[in-house]
């Protein structure tokens, strides 16, 4: 499901709620390097601060939460 336009308005909106991630290419990319279509998420970022399962799945919410709700001003608070 399409939540949001791109990747790298997926990443910008992500980096204000202070979630790195960064834009990137999937397999048969039809936008540009610019913007593309699918974003990455730092894994080893993630477990070098410490984060296990649980926690890894709390920032996947999170980051469903963001994307679904990239209009509403009071969940991206």
């Amino acid at each position: 499901t399409k939540v949001v336009e791109n990747g790298k308005v997926a990443q910008n909106l992500l980096d204000e709620v202070n979630i790195t991630l960064n834009k990137n290419s999937i397999p048969y990319e039809t936008l540009s390097p610019f913007k593309t279509s699918g974003i990455r998420i730092g894994a080893a970022a993630i477990t070098a601060r410490g984060f296990g399962e649980e926690e890894s799945r709390k920032v996947a919410e999170l980051i469903i939460k963001t994307l679904k709700n990239s209009e509403n001003e009071a969940v991206l608070e």
